[in-house]
């Protein structure tokens, strides 16, 4: 649970007891991955993403800011995106980004203005499922359901009616 007004990350057992939690200013989401360790954004004035151990050791943080969201990917990156970012990008290790999906023209081409993305991941396929948040002049501000191959081409969208879409997953 990212519980951003009480400013921490929580896990919680079957009977609602928290058991785990690390402090972290305004968190948009976190991510138990593969290793056990917990992936998170901590947006407000601390601009970072860190992966925190069980024993609440920071062993990974990267500066960004405002970031949203954050996933880790099968290769080690993790795939982000940020308010005041217009693209996706998927950032190694070091820090340094090795992928970016930018479709502000994609957008503009279809009448449309990206505000930022919201939230994105990795499908199997190795296509990115992202929503954008827009605004567009037959709907004002909605969100944008997309998928997008390694070369940024959009693939499908869906433009929903949904005043809010913060995070999405591809289910099987």
């Amino acid at each position: 649970l990212a519980c951003a007004e009480r400013s921490k990350v929580a896990v919680f057992d079957e009977d609602l007891n928290e058991i785990w939690s690390y402090p972290c200013k305004w968190p948009y989401g976190a991510e138990r991955m593969a290793n056990g360790n917990y992936l998170t954004t901590c947006s407000y004035k601390q601009n970072r993403i860190i992966e925190v151990t069980p024993e609440k050791e920071v062993v990974r943080e990267i500066t960004v800011e405002s970031p949203h969201s954050a996933r880790p990917l099968d290769n080690g990156n993790v795939l982000v995106t940020a308010t005041g970012w217009t693209e996706v990008r998927e950032i190694d290790p070091q820090g340094k980004t090795v992928w970016k999906l930018a479709t502000a023209d994609q957008n503009q081409a279809k009448g449309r203005w990206l505000d930022f993305f919201e939230d994105a991941s990795r499908l199997e396929n190795g296509n990115t499922l992202a929503v954008e948040s827009v605004t567009a002049p037959e709907v004002g501000h909605t969100y944008v359901v997309a998928e997008f191959n390694s070369a940024g081409k959009r693939v499908w969208e869906w433009v929903t009616n949904c005043k809010l879409v913060t995070f999405i997953q591809a289910l099987d």
